[in-house]
């Protein structure tokens, strides 16, 4: 079971990568969805998200900064919305959510199943511990000595103890 659950683990984490790459490129491509707009007095240049924020600080801009700043916003969001640019972040999306539920539906299924081995046993442990710290940065009781755990029992499956 955990060789088919580590799999699907696996796919998603490559999954998800892909779908942050994408993501980022997405957002840096249409410059996040806003407009830089400079006002009179401020030291640096203001985000605007949508048009209300352009409209929000049109009393400190003139006609043609507001003119400026809504043509940038729709621009941006045309950009956006490149039909083939979402399409694949939107497959991207989806499978990642697909693989995420099959991992969940396996690993569920790991974790009830009663192990009869050390090795069943270690990747119950192993799937426990990717699943609750991805991040493998909790600090807290008993994150640090389940990670301990782990690793004793995969070098004593080196061993053959």
């Amino acid at each position: 079971m955990w060789p088919q659950w580590y799999a699907l683990y696996q796919q998603q984490m490559r999954a998800c990568r892909f779908r942050k790459k994408l993501e980022a490129e997405m957002v840096e491509n249409s410059a996040g969805l806003s407009a830089a707009l400079q006002i009179d007095g401020a030291d640096r240049p203001v985000a605007a998200h949508p048009i209300a924020d352009i409209q929000r600080l049109s009393f400190q801009l003139d006609a043609e900064q507001i003119t400026q700043a809504r043509a940038e916003l729709r621009q941006r969001r045309r950009l956006w919305r490149n039909p083939d640019r979402r399409l694949v972040y939107s497959a991207a999306v989806a499978l990642e959510q697909d693989l995420a539920q099959e991992a969940g539906i396996t690993g569920r299924v790991m974790g009830l199943t009663r192990p009869s081995s050390l090795i069943e046993l270690t990747a119950k442990l192993h799937y426990l511990i990717v699943t609750q710290d991805p991040a493998l940065k909790l600090k807290a009781t008993p994150w640090p000595e389940l990670r301990r755990m782990l690793k004793d029992l995969i070098l004593m499956d080196l061993r053959g103890c």
